[in-house]
Order: structure tokens, then C-alpha cells, then sequence
């Protein structure tokens, strides 16, 4: 066996095992989870649809926002459309209604023109002359006055029947329109409705134009053309210009309503407001 000193291996001592050290003590539960970091909180934000409140992620509420304003604009253009479409079918209606009610008056008017003749006719000489021939034309004579009676009293129901669903589809459509201008016109108020008629008759609408055309898309272009001019005339102008002003409603507790008696298609815009008022606050 061969020993070798220090002299002939000088490197013994470097030779020696290492030390062990002893493992650092590890926390229980966090072997898996020591470089883990902790998630991000999701924020949410608050917004309203349709007159309720949802919390929806703070990345999505734009897009929300873009579909509600979608859906807000698509439901405006349904009711115009379906407000033009009850239009021109009243148009129609009236149209054929008109048709008939020329008929019936040009059927009136040949019955007076033989009436008329049968007024002139000398009735004793035509007896004296022709009693058979007399008696085929006083039956007649009869029978066109019975027709004529029959005809115009159809006319006048005809008429009436004509202006009460003239009223029936004005207040429709003023009651459909201002329930859209409720709905969708910011900050209306019968003042705001009272300025945009106002505005229309400045521009020559007159009372019965206004009954006629009235609808949520006429109202609205009223609305949107007053803004118009509002802003167009504060650029232009150096000074600010005084609007004019619509007239007011003339509401004195106890007197009468200026408009009781009358029917709507005689009311002015005015006193139509004012009955829509009193209407609304007596809840119908």
C-alpha cells in the first residue's frame, strides 16, 4: 500500500467533501404557489338601459353603450315609420271616402237638375192633354224626390261621419306625437312644445297645416329645424337676438277654458294644448 504525504499531493486538503447545509425551513402551502402572483381585479362600471341599471365589465361598457344608443335610434325610426305608414293610410282612406262622396254629389246634382225641370212642367195642361202620360211622370217626379232625400241625407252622415274621424285621427296623432316628444325630446315641456309651434307658424304653418301634417317625424324635424336656426343665428350674429317667444296659455283658475264646447278640428294649437294638459292632469 502506497501513502502519500503532504509533499507528494499537496492538494489533499482541498479534497475533503463539502459541507451540507441544511435546507432553509418552507412555509406549509406554499411549495406550488412561491412565484405565483395575484391576479388582477376586475372593475366594473354601472350603466343604464332601458330605464334599468346593469354593472357590466369596465372594457365592455362602450360597446354597450353603442348598442344601447342603436337600439334607442332604431325604436325612433320604428315610429316614425309606422307614423308615416298610419298617414298614408288615412291619406287613402280619405282618398276613397272622397271618391265615393264625389259620386254621391254628382248622382245629387243630376237629380236636382230633373227635379228642376219637373218644377217648371204645367202639370194641369199635361193632365188635360196626356192623363195617362201625366200620372207615369208625377210617379216619377215622386220617386226622384224620394231619391234625392235619401241621397242627401247619406251625404250629411257621410260628412259627419268624415269630420269625426278627421277629430279622432288629429288627436291620435297629437297624442302619439307627444308622447314621443316626452320620450325622446330632451327637456320638453308644453313651454318647449308652445315654442315649436311657435316656430312653425314663424315660417308660415298655419293652425290647420299643423293639424293635418302633425306627426312624431313632422315634430321632430320642427324641433331639430328651431335648434338650427337657434345656433345658426348665435354664429352669425354679433349680438345675442331676442327669440320670439311663443304665447302663453291662458290658465286663470276658475274661469272657463276657452276651448270647452269646442271640437278639436275648430281649436286653435293653443287652446288644443291646454285641453291635452287638462286631460293629462285629470289622468286620462
Amino acid at each position: 500500500m502506497i501513502v502519500m504525504t503532504d509533499e507528494q499531493y499537496p492538494f489533499a486538503d482541498e479534497l475533503e467533501a463539502p459541507a451540507i447545509e441544511a435546507d432553509e425551513p418552507i412555509e406549509p402551502g406554499l411549495e406550488n404557489h412561491q412565484e405565483e402572483q395575484a391576479e388582477p381585479v376586475e372593475e366594473f362600471e354601472v350603466i343604464e338601459f332601458d330605464g334599468k341599471q346593469y354593472q357590466v365589465p369596465a372594457a365592455l361598457k362602450g360597446g354597450f353603450l353603442m348598442q344601447a344608443d342603436y337600439t334607442r335610434k332604431t325604436q325612433e325610426l320604428a315610429e316614425q315609420r309606422r307614423g308615416l305608414e298610419d298617414v298614408a293610410s288615412h291619406i287613402r282612406q280619405q282618398a276613397q271616402a272622397g271618391d265615393e262622396e264625389i259620386t254621391s254629389r254628382a248622382a245629387l246634382v243630376a237629380l236636382d237638375t230633373a227635379l228642376e225641370q219637373y218644377a217648371q212642367l204645367d202639370w194641369n195642361q199635361l193632365a188635360a192633354n196626356d192623363p195617362s202620360g201625366a200620372q207615369q211622370h208625377w210617379m216619377r217626379y215622386q220617386t226622384l224626390k224620394e231619391q234625392r232625400g235619401q241621397l242627401a241625407e247619406d251625404l250629411h252622415h257621410r260628412q259627419g261621419w268624415r269630420t269625426q274621424m278627421a277629430q279622432q285621427e288629429t288627436a291620435r296623432r297629437f297624442e302619439e306625437t307627444q308622447d314621443f316628444a316626452r320620450r325622446h325630446i330632451k327637456g320638453w315641456s308644453p313651454e318647449l312644445d308652445l315654442q315649436i309651434i311657435e316656430f312653425a307658424r314663424s315660417k308660415g304653418a298655419t293652425d290647420q297645416n299643423l293639424r293635418d301634417a302633425m306627426s312624431p317625424l313632422v315634430y321632430n324635424l320642427l324641433h331639430l329645424a328651431r335648434i338650427g336656426e337657434q345656433a345658426l343665428n348665435k354664429a352669425t350674429a354679433p349680438k345675442a337676438l331676442t327669440a320670439r317667444t311663443a304665447r302663453p296659455l291662458s290658465m286663470v283658475g276658475g274661469r272657463s277654458s276657452p276651448s270647452a264646447g269646442k271640437s278639436l278640428h275648430d281649436m286653435s294649437m293653443e287652446e288644443y294644448a291646454e285641453h291635452r294638459t287638462s286631460q293629462m292632469r285629470r289622468g286620462r
